[in-house]
């Protein structure tokens, strides 16, 4: 067997399967790695895994970002005490400062023998001071993790373990770096269990003492897990974290302000660097993005009166739409893929009551919000005869396809399907591919049908790809319930048919159509020195790293500025915003522009005031600045339409 490939029989993902470790097997000092062991996702023995299946494993079942799940992949193999090995055994990584810690939550210390397997001893009393915590908040319901608790729990650890050597006579060791594995072990599972720090307290009881996902009771995968969310959860326990200055001489830094700036450096050094360029042919896994299925012989009628694209039952062509708000602000944006005459239709619906000839579409959102787009759904039925549900993520994945040779030119809805599988050409902006919904059935070791012949990509790769082009995508980037739908170009990127009957939310966009200006675009944007000349092109360079802030003293990651939506000030005495910088990926980025103060674009009878000696920057808030260009690719200048006297729409 090739050991760098995830071998045929490499288990698929089955959440409800659960099996304890028994004789021969064994485990690491990780809960998580070890649930997914407990699961059958790694070998339940615990032996003789590869780099591959260790990436696959973290990466499709935790959706864990491809870059920390190799660093992980690639250490445990290090830790293989046979040093020619390409696989390694679960409790190679038991190596005391690897993953294995001092004032681990549920491991005792190294100084009093068994570091590697739970202990009720050193847990229990943590899941205490979670309860009491929650009691002093007055919470009647379910406990809770927050942000401020899981630092007090942290905290309450490491009094303990000071506390046992001293009783002991045991050294203690507890400097920066055992501090910073203490933090990252409490990001580790808020992030994996929960949201913003919150999470049941007895999924976390589960996870710790069972070493099981609680799949049955409610829990699924995040849609992604990446370097940025560890990063924010350690700034945010760091900021809740009440005894910093006690923690700041217990690890030797001497004062709160040392220790936090020890602790930054660190994390700084932990946040990948900028991704390579995109490969010219790939495939990359959206993650990020779920579907929802809609099946029955009212689910055409139904879509369209919400979405903004036209759908008919003879619809067989998947499409780009968006939800809107009755006042015409965006809710969701999304991809729509009819579905009857697929193979995954028929089996999807073989014994559904709706039958398998009545009309089906999927509906492709942004992964954090698919439960709200649900709740709008349903508010919307009513007795429409029809069902829906979200489809696991386990059942299909969303993928983005492009090849160098292969150049779309023309806004035109693609084929519903491809080679079998579902899909639809990404008709948003020029090069950006397809799009494929594929079975987990029909994966190989890399995630990908061998038959399509393209390498994996990471999702970076698709990202950097809309950003070269302009294209916003998900809340983030389209914050819901604030953005009329020509700001983010959704009417250009063929989202909005104008000839379409009444939806909700069409009284306003057919107006802004016909009588409006629409002075604020989705814009590329480069981002420079601020002491250098401004760029001459749109171009990706990932040599090129700066940091900003949020204003809060936290740093935003190399690829994600979008949830801040920073300003962008025209760089004179005056610093007026003209517009939003609402992601980012090293130098390249999204910018919600003024389009005749950063362009040279005239969209209303005023004209532009645009100058190509302007120069403009993000400020973050700390006093800092990075410059920041604005470009106009071609399909844009195109389709946005010449200035004439119309009504002022913001």
């Amino acid at each position: 067997m090739d050991t760098q490939q995830v071998p045929e029989n490499h288990p698929e993902l089955d959440w409800s399967k659960w099996t304890p470790p028994g004789n021969g097997d064994v485990r690491s000092p990780c809960p998580a790695i070890n649930s997914l062991a407990n699961h059958g996702i790694l070998p339940h023995n615990g032996r003789n895994i590869t780099k591959a299946m260790a990436n696959e494993a973290l990466t499709k079942a935790l959706h864990l970002d491809s870059h920390i799940a190799n660093v992980f992949a690639a250490g445990a193999v290090a830790a293989n005490p046979d040093h020619s090995a390409h696989s390694f055994d679960l409790n190679h990584v038991d190596k005391h400062g690897y993953i294995e810690h001092d004032v681990s939550l549920s491991r005792d210390d190294i100084a009093f023998g068994d570091n590697s397997t739970f202990s009720k001893a050193v847990f229990q009393p943590l899941l205490q001071t979670y309860e009491a915590s929650a009691t002093r908040q007055g919470s009647n319901d379910a406990v809770k993790t927050s942000w401020k608790t899981a630092s007090e729990v942290r905290y309450a650890r490491v009094k303990a373990s000071k506390a046992k050597h001293d009783a002991e006579g045991g050294e203690w060791t507890y400097g920066l770096k055992e501090s910073i594995l203490s933090y990252g072990e409490s990001a580790l599972y808020l992030n994996l269990l929960g949201k913003d720090g919150v999470a049941p307290l007895e999924w976390v009881r589960i996870l710790f003492e069972e070493e099981r996902l609680p799949y049955a009771e409610g829990w699924r995968p995040p849609p992604k897990f990446d370097q940025s969310m560890m990063n924010h959860a350690f700034v945010e326990m760091i900021k809740a974290n009440e005894h910093k200055a006690e923690e700041a001489k217990l690890v030797g830094m001497g004062t709160v302000e040392a220790l936090e700036a020890g602790i930054t450096s660190m994390i700084k050094g932990l946040s990948p660097t900028p991704p390579p360029p995109p490969p010219p042919s790939g495939a990359a896994r959206l993650a990020n993005r779920r579907l929802i299925s809609l099946h029955g012989e009212e689910a055409p009628k139904f879509l369209q009166g919400l979405i903004t694209n036209n759908v008919t039952p003879r619809t067989q062509a998947g499409f780009y739409a968006a939800f809107l708000t009755a006042p015409g602000k965006v809710l969701h944006d999304v991809f729509i893929y009819p579905t009857l005459g697929s193979d995954w239709h028929k089996d999807a619906h073989a014994s559904d009551e709706q039958g398998p000839e009545q009309p089906g579409y999927l509906v492709e959102v942004d992964g954090e919000e698919v439960e709200t787009l649900m709740k709008h759904l349903k508010k919307h039925k009513l007795r429409s005869k029809f069902r829906m549900r979200v489809v696991e993520a386990e059942e299909l994945g969303v993928w983005s396809l492009w090849r160098e040779d292969e150049r779309w030119t023309s806004h035109g809805q693609g084929s519903t399907t491809s080679d079998g599988m579902l899909g639809l050409t990404d008709a948003r902006a020029p090069g950006m591919g397809q799009r494929l919904l594929i079975p987990s059935s029909s994966q190989d070791g890399s995630g990908l049908p061998a038959r399509l012949e393209v390498d994996e990509a990471p999702l970076s790769a698709y990202a950097l790809r809309r950003y070269l082009r302009g294209v916003p995508e998900g809340q983030k980037e389209i914050p819901r319930d604030e953005s009329l739908p020509m700001n983010y170009n959704i009417d250009i990127m063929d989202g909005i048919d104008f000839k379409k009957g009444c939806y909700l939310g069409q009284e306003l966009t057919i107006r802004t159509h016909h009588t409006g200006v629409v002075r604020r675009r989705v814009l590329p944007v480069v981002l420079y020195p601020p002491e250098a000349p401004a760029p001459e092109s749109l171009a990706y360079n990932p040599g090129f790293s700066t940091v900003l802030s949020s204003g809060d003293n936290q740093e935003l990651p190399a690829e994600d500025a979008a949830t801040h939506h920073l300003d962008i000030k025209r760089d004179d005495k005056r610093k007026r915003a003209t517009g939003k910088l609402i992601g980012r990926i090293g130098n390249v980025g999204l910018g919600l522009c003024r389009l005749e103060q950063m362009s040279d674009l005239a969209v209303s009878g005023e004209g532009s005031s645009f100058s190509p000696e302007d120069r403009f920057v993000v400020e973050d808030g700390q006093g800092s600045e990075v410059g920041l260009k604005a470009f106009i690719p071609d399909w844009i200048r195109g389709t946005v339409r010449s200035a004439r006297v119309q009504k002022r729409v913001e």
